[in-house]
């Protein structure tokens, strides 16, 4: 019976040391992936950055290729000189439009 209780108690000694060695693993893991979420963050804020760059250069890349190809301004030519965003949609341009002057009446007085 003696001898029954010491091989279990080895078996269990080192059923602890594997449960040991997995607690350490899955700390391990928990810090790997607390740094792979935190970069991840950091991309994301960087892709918001890299859109806005992107737009911005498509948005010149538009008005060149529209001064140039356009003799006679259209009035999204004349909205975008004047410094309104162009958007992509000709009803946003339209809400946009009717917004922007509704606070230059406003700013006006009229």
């Amino acid at each position: 019976l003696g001898r029954s209780f010491e091989v279990l108690e080895s078996k269990v000694s080192t059923f602890e040391a594997s449960l040991q060695q997995f607690s350490e693993r899955l700390s391990d893991t928990d810090k790997t992936l607390a740094d792979i979420e935190g970069n991840s963050q950091e991309l994301l804020d960087v892709r918001e950055v890299i859109d806005a760059l992107l737009i911005l250069e498509r948005e010149k890349y538009i008005e060149a290729i529209g001064k140039k190809n356009s003799a006679n301004p259209t009035p999204e030519d004349m909205a975008k000189d004047a410094g309104e965003i162009y958007f992509a949609s000709p009803a946003s341009n339209e809400v946009f439009r009717s917004n922007l002057d509704a606070n230059q009446r406003s700013v006006n007085g009229r």
